[in-house]
């Protein structure tokens, strides 16, 4: 069976869709009599990954698109549909696996070959680009309707959490299944990196973030809170990894107003295989995140790092965590401060959190589950009418 894999993405960047597609890819890679192929946009990394790996055309004042939606992800996006139209005509995929808004290519590829299609669902696009641009709610009605139609169409719908699994039910998908993130951590090498670049000794502690500074991550409130922390214990330091040089600065023009910036340090950009070591260091692990319904990939490399996790009371992350395994607060400076607090004294809850880690969420349980959905998919295709 020949599939064919549209990732509208830079690939391959250290970052959360190109990551999970590179691990979907070596799913696949182990499921047998598969040929699988893969587009993405023009830039990112070469890296070797199983299948044969197609790249869009695109004019080069394109490159550099940033992760979200924008008006320069949205131009790639229909160069990217010209070369999956050529793909797909000349390949003749038996399956297209369509992540984030390729789903709306589906619309337009599905008629030229009746090709079953799979809807890798990681975010709600629609929701993501209304909020990021007010002016589309005067269409939103039309641009939902374009996603239920994909949903409804789609041989099968695969959640990146039990929200988004919810919500294609509700949107009338057929078959639907719950493909999480999981934990990329790697071996530690033993560096001590963050400590010696701030001069930190080891009487200090540090609360780790990582990830973007976009707004929906919640670093206002971790910055408000990080306040309250420091008026406690002025030994609490409070270290962001990542971000775009612009949200860096914006974010330390705030703790000066706030008179923490003695206190919050940001390294920028980090690579993810070096987390390990940086886990190693620190005391507490953060996610502040406002908003969203699907949970972020780094919660599953926190929970195994072996520190404590503090995380916001929201859905994003109550649909795979309790306070069995982390410490949660609601958005708001105060509790999530006091829930930093706590989360400072730990005694077991990080160990109860890699455990967690270990039975559902590891890389091993990831590719069984990539394996099942397939088995189906492969049956489903099968058939005279595999949408029964």
């Amino acid at each position: 069976m020949k599939i064919l894999v549209l990732a509208p993405q830079p690939f391959y960047q250290e970052r959360g869709t190109p990551i999970a597609v590179r691990l979907l890819l070596e799913a696949l890679s182990k499921i047998p009599d598969l040929e699988v192929h893969l587009l993405t946009y023009f830039e990112g990394e070469d890296i070797a990954v199983p299948g044969v790996h197609h790249r869009s055309w695109a004019p080069s004042f394109l490159y550099g698109v940033k992760p979200g939606i924008s008006l320069k992800k949205l131009l790639l996006d229909l160069f990217f549909l010209f070369s999956a139209i050529k793909i797909f005509i000349k390949q003749r995929p038996d399956v297209l696996h369509c992540i984030e808004e390729a789903c709306f290519m589906s619309a337009i590829l599905k008629p030229l070959h009746k090709t079953n299609f799979v809807f890798d669902m990681d975010s709600r696009v629609v929701e993501q680009a209304v909020t990021r641009w007010r002016l589309l709610g005067f269409v939103r009605f039309f641009l939902e309707g374009i996603e239920k139609y994909s949903i409804k169409n789609a041989l099968a719908v695969v959640g990146v959490c039990p929200a988004l699994v919810e919500y294609a039910k509700k949107c009338g998908a057929k078959n639907t299944f719950l493909l999480t993130d999981i934990s990329l951590l790697e071996s530690p090498s033993g560096k001590t990196e963050i400590r010696e670049s701030l001069d930190l000794d080891k009487s200090k502690k540090i609360v780790l973030y990582v990830g973007n500074l976009e707004e929906y991550q919640g670093i206002d409130l971790l910055l408000e809170s990080a306040k309250i922390v420091t008026n406690h214990s002025p030994n609490v330091h409070f270290v962001l990894i990542g971000g775009r040089n612009d949200h860096i600065s914006h974010y330390r023009e705030i703790t000066f107003s706030l008179e923490i910036s003695q206190n919050v340090h940001f390294l920028g950009p980090r690579p993810s295989s070096s987390l390990a070591d940086y886990f190693l260091e620190v005391d507490v692990v953060a996610s502040p995140r406002i908003s969203g319904e699907n949970t972020p990939m780094k919660l599953y490399s926190y929970l195994d790092s072996g520190k404590p996790l503090v995380a916001t009371k929201i859905e994003s992350h109550t649909q795979i965590v309790t306070d069995k395994e982390c410490y949660l607060g609601d958005p708001t400076p105060k509790d999530f401060a006091n829930a930093i607090m706590d989360a400072l004294n730990d005694k077991d809850k990080a160990q109860v959190a890699k455990e967690l880690v270990a039975r559902k969420y590891s890389r091993e349980a990831f590719f069984k589950n990539v394996k099942i959905i397939y088995e189906e998919i492969i049956t489903w295709v099968g058939r005279p009418d595999p949408q029964v």
